[in-house]
């Protein structure tokens, strides 16, 4: 089997890959929650106490949590209301995620990178495939390209988390309009 990290943004959208990845049988998936944009604390361990609740449904024994980073300290908050959702913000923002988890990719022994974000219809998986084969070539490293939303999976991930009980936020992480 080869040793997965799972960049996970949520667990709704944790959900889409996971049913799909789980399913497939040839990965041992760690999860790894590095989210930047996510605009207060609360919020953000909210989000890290629903993904802890999917380790024991899809029996994954690993989940690596970054400690919370203000957003303030990344990204200046005037250009978060200057640019729209698939917009030049969110490019900046997931291109900086998938090469802060190519180099925990590198720096743990992980045979292989995805992302949870593509499971989410407000997001472009072919601009998140992209930046992630790019960002593994320059680091000698293996990126799954992937679009968990393809086969109802956004709607599938919704379904469970209805099931499971999970919390589902409203907006990606930057501030809410």
């Amino acid at each position: 089997m080869l040793k997965l990290l799972l960049h996970t943004c949520c667990a709704v959208c944790a959900l889409g890959a996971l049913n799909k990845l789980t399913t497939e049988k040839q990965y041992l998936i760690s999860l790894y929650f590095y989210n930047p944009n996510i605009d207060t604390k609360e919020e953000y361990y909210k989000r890290v106490n629903e993904l802890e609740k999917l380790c024991a449904r899809f029996d994954i024994n690993k989940i690596y949590i970054e400690d919370y980073i203000s957003k303030s300290t990344l990204i200046q908050k005037d250009d978060i209301i200057k640019h729209i959702e698939k917009g030049q913000q969110c490019q900046i923002c997931i291109t900086y995620r998938l090469q802060k988890t190519a180099e925990f990719v590198i720096a743990n022994n992980y045979d292989v990178f995805t992302t949870t974000l593509t499971t989410s219809p407000h997001k472009d998986a072919l601009f998140i495939n992209k930046i992630g084969a790019e960002i593994s070539a320059v680091h000698k490293t293996s990126y799954l390209i992937a679009d968990f939303k393809k086969q109802n999976g956004f709607l599938i991930a919704i379904q469970l988390a209805k099931e499971l009980n999970i919390y589902r936020q409203n907006y990606c992480g930057c501030m809410p309009r």
